[in-house]
């Protein structure tokens, strides 16, 4: 991935390929790692809910099939986390963006924590950890919906694809068990997607413009 910096400040200077941004020097690594690693979590969270359709894992695990649940869905957190992470550390968004892609991380660190605490135990485990994880969660992606909508997010439109898919993972799952993680699974697809496009871009404050390219 090219990281362009375009500043209405000098001209000369604009497409210029920038590894200073917002006051730290970062090396932008290849945008194709970070889409993989999203996909590392599609994955895992299709996993998890087709599992879960097939499968109703109690709360003490009996079966094999429940371990292999909770491990997927560890996986599909971690990976999460991954890609919350770079996204925040990158600094391609204002502030309260940045913001929000780390108190999403954290919800997500904490409901890994408890699954991998589940996963470990053979039973439910730190229970408090998940409405604490969810909250965080939410409060992220509406901070993102927020900026995105003031056209303050990269990639663009991600903030609202996830708190969109949030609710309605949270809606479907109270329908049907698994099937919200099988909604999570699209969401986390759709902003892969949004990822991998060229061009997606978004200015900073200060004239100032960072873009995601595409080209390989």
């Amino acid at each position: 991935m090219q990281i362009v910096l375009e500043s209405d400040a000098a001209p000369g200077d604009r497409g210029l390929r920038c590894d200073d941004i917002n006051e730290g020097r970062l090396q932008m690594s290849s945008h194709s790692t970070l889409v993989r690693l999203a996909l590392v979590a599609v994955g895992a969270y299709a996993v998890t809910g087709a599992l879960e359709l097939a499968h109703d894992q109690p709360t003490v695990f009996s079966d094999p099939v429940d371990y292999v649940i909770e491990a997927a869905f560890v996986v599909a957190l971690l990976a999460s986390v991954g890609v919350l992470v770079w996204l925040c550390r990158a600094g391609l968004s204002t502030r309260p963006a940045i913001v929000g892609w780390a108190v999403a991380a954290l919800g997500h660190g904490a409901l890994a924590t408890a699954a991998l605490a589940s996963a470990l135990a053979g039973r439910e485990t730190l229970d408090p950890l998940f409405p604490l994880g969810f909250l965080a969660i939410l409060a992220g992606y509406l901070t993102l919906a927020v900026s995105d909508l003031r056209n303050h997010l990269v990639p663009s439109r991600s903030g609202i694809v996830l708190v969109v898919g949030f609710v309605a993972t949270a809606t479907v799952d109270n329908l049907v068990t698994g099937g919200g993680t099988l909604v999570l699974a699209a969401t986390w697809a759709a902003l892969a997607r949004l990822m991998s496009v060229p061009h997606t871009s978004t200015p900073l404050s200060g004239g100032t413009a960072v873009a995601f390219d595409g080209s390989r």
